[in-house]
């Protein structure tokens, strides 16, 4: 008997043709490794990046890992205040190894530079593999793309009467804003959450439970900044913080001009998804829920989002 989440996801950010950051590992093998920085439990075999261990002959609970690109993002400008166009696409592959107990979340998430995650005993973190909210400083914020495969009943309410099921949800900033929804839009404006300069990548946990999260592929694409036309950006200097005790690498976000053009960020989520700058799910993209049991019948659930 065998269990799976299986999801595929579109980003985008309606970019141009020139781009600040790009690459593109369709699919990830361990020759890719050169580019990413992996922490806590994280390892890239063939298959892909494995966020948490697949080993059948280690404890594959308490599990906590990160992957994240080894160049920054600019993703916006303290002078100009304006906001870079970035689109990113991923493939990935969640396994229970036949069990109903899925373990926690796997996430996709920017982040300030230099963050860090904690090598937790539960491996855990309100479900993510990112810096437990109690122990964050208030610089030390995220923007995430949440993919929930475990129950966690003081967060995690259920939708129109309906038990827990698998979902996506947005986790903005120390997780103090959590939405969960089968049909997700949310507007944010990133400048009031994460600093000029940002770490993207994946994170995941899988607290007492068990399951594999596997990122097949992933590409990733930026516009280039006005000011970094002009001058090229150097490398940014981190900045040390009191993290919970122990120092951690970041920059602090400035607040927007009262005169500048306020620029959002938009997450989607199934429905029609028009004149929206940040979509999750659009066009083609899927989200499979797949269940085999003994006589290897499917169950598949789908939401599908197009772009009007």
């Amino acid at each position: 008997m065998s269990k799976s989440l299986c999801i595929f996801l579109f980003l985008t950010l309606f970019a141009n043709a020139t781009f600040s950051l790009s690459f593109d590992m369709s699919p990830i093998t361990k020759s890719d490794g050169g580019h990413l920085n992996l922490t806590g439990d994280t390892y890239i075999t063939e298959e892909g990046i494995q966020v948490t261990t697949n080993e059948r002959d280690q404890a594959r609970g308490g599990r906590v890992g990160r992957a994240t690109y080894s160049e920054l993002l600019h993703l916006w400008d303290k002078a100009s205040q304006q906001m870079a166009d970035f689109s990113t696409h991923f493939s990935f592959v969640i396994d229970s190894s036949g069990s109903y107990n899925f373990g926690d979340d796997l996430a996709f998430f920017l982040a300030p530079y230099g963050s860090t995650i904690k090598p937790w005993e539960s491996g855990s973190g309100l479900s993510l593999g990112l810096d437990n909210a109690t122990s964050l400083s208030v610089l030390d914020t995220f923007v995430a793309v949440q993919f929930d495969t475990y129950p966690n009943p003081v967060i995690d309410l259920p939708y129109d009467g309906r038990f827990f099921i698998p979902h996506v949800g947005i986790d903005i900033g120390n997780n103090s804003g959590i939405f969960r929804r089968d049909d997700l839009l949310y507007v944010v404006d990133l400048r009031n959450h994460l600093s000029e300069y940002v770490t993207v990548g994946f994170t995941a946990a899988t607290g007492a439970s068990f399951k594999q999260n596997n990122v097949k592929s992933w590409n990733f694409s930026s516009t280039v900044l006005a000011s970094d036309k002009l001058v090229p950006s150097p490398t940014p200097q981190p900045q040390p913080i009191n993290n919970g005790g122990k120092e951690t690498e970041s920059q602090q976000p400035q607040a927007s001009n009262k005169g500048a053009k306020k620029k959002r960020l938009i997450f989607g989520l199934g429905g029609a998804c028009a004149a929206i700058i940040f979509i999750i799910l659009a066009s083609t993209s899927t989200f499979c829920f797949l269940s085999r049991n003994k006589k290897k019948k499917d169950l598949r659930r789908s939401i599908t989002c197009t772009r009007g």
